[in-house]
């Protein structure tokens, strides 16, 4: 039973992964392919399905709120809080496009939540919650062969900002000093050349940020009011404004896939979502099915052609679900993990989302799961 289909390139035989065709003017992926053989459909394509890898090597140290970014073939775990005396940490934890771990580099500053983001050769972490009620403006750099360096900083030290890439800029924007929030943005060019763009619209911070088409969204927040802005950066870091998401919210998750943006959860401020926001290549906003369960600091990663959203803070306890969202906004869940849990961190390397660390209702954890597109 054949269910691969190859083509002929440059005299190499080359398996064919992706196939589309036209609906309504719009290239859909065909995810399964079928030939009639004696009289009975048989599948000629198959592949590009999400499937639960499994538990593997977990991260070195119980991190919560540790933050992901991957560049070249390289998942990087940075920073996070523990349940020890020494409180946040600085390790560097690693997997490659095998799941294999390994530690970079140190951070040269301790700390959790870090805003992440990766443009050209570069993983980015910046605006860190630190252990003292003090902000840091570092910005730690990863390149492709994880060689760590310090890029100039960002002009306002802060925390629970927001960071996505567009075009040849990483952006960071919002945060808070504890106190206050902030409006700032920064950009890293692909050598890490630093600019500012112009200010987000609103000062907040516990905003999320994706990107679609030619434009990264910076989407809800708090400050002195808990927002539904969504802010657009072009390519040439021109600021405009997008369609307000369709509650205001904060503590939210983003992650993007195929044509979409999608900005998932959050809180009210008396009330925790399963709200989902969309934003396509026009910065049209739609609402597909909701989340299985409402919640704040979920974890988001996408992977081939799925965008997934697992655990987080739910009303009286941390989520085991995993919801997912492909490339046509249809929406399922996966295997939960074994133990519900908050702030983890995501990425995708390779053909897995990895999903590692966070927080039970008692401790902060080092488990490492992913999910894999087969």
């Amino acid at each position: 039973m054949a269910k691969k289909i190859y083509i002929g390139i440059d005299s190499i035989a080359k398996q064919v992964k992706k196939m589309y065709v036209g609906i309504d003017n719009k290239a859909r992926r065909i995810k399964k392919g079928y030939i009639g053989i004696g009289g009975v459909a048989r599948p000629f394509l198959s592949g590009g399905e999400l499937a639960y890898y499994g538990e593997i090597t977990s991260l070195n140290v119980n991190s919560n709120n540790a933050r992901a970014a991957a560049v070249g073939e390289y998942a990087l775990f940075a920073g996070g809080s523990t349940d020890t005396a020494s409180g946040h940490h600085s390790y560097t934890n690693v997997y490659d496009t095998d799941l294999t771990h390994s530690l970079a580099s140190n951070l040269s500053v301790s700390g959790n939540g870090y805003a992440a983001a990766a443009i050209g050769d570069y993983a980015l972490f910046a605006c860190p919650d630190l252990e003292t009620t003090s902000t840091s403006k570092v910005v730690h750099a990863f390149d492709t062969d994880l060689t760590y360096s310090n890029p100039d900083s960002v002009t306002r030290g802060r925390y629970n900002a927001a960071a996505a890439s567009i075009g040849d800029y990483a952006v960071f924007a919002g945060g808070s000093n504890g106190d206050s929030a902030y409006s700032a943005a920064d950009a890293y060019s692909k050598d890490l050349t630093r600019l500012v763009p112009a200010d987000l619209s609103a000062a907040r911070c516990d905003l999320a940020a994706a990107s679609i088409g030619d434009y990264t969204i910076f989407a809800g927040g708090r400050g002195e009011d808990t927002y539904s802005a969504a802010d657009a950066y072009s390519k040439d870091l021109t600021r405009l404004t997008a369609a307000d998401l369709s509650i205001a919210r904060y503590d939210l998750a983003a992650a993007s896939i195929g044509g979409y943006a999608l900005f998932a959860g959050g809180m009210t401020g008396v009330e925790r979502l399963t709200a989902i926001d969309v934003y396509d290549k026009d910065l049209t906003r739609s609402s597909p099915i909701s989340l299985s369960l409402g919640g704040t600091d979920i974890a988001a990663a996408a992977v081939g052609e799925y965008a997934l959203f697992a655990g987080g803070m739910m009303y009286t306890a941390r989520g085991k679900q995993v919801d997912i969202y492909d490339s046509d906004l249809t929406h399922t869940t996966a295997s939960p993990f074994s133990t519900g849990r908050s702030s983890m961190g995501a990425a995708a390397v390779g053909n897995y989302a990895v999903f590692a660390g966070g927080r039970t209702s008692s401790s902060a954890q080092r488990k490492a799961y992913a999910y894999k597109v087969v």
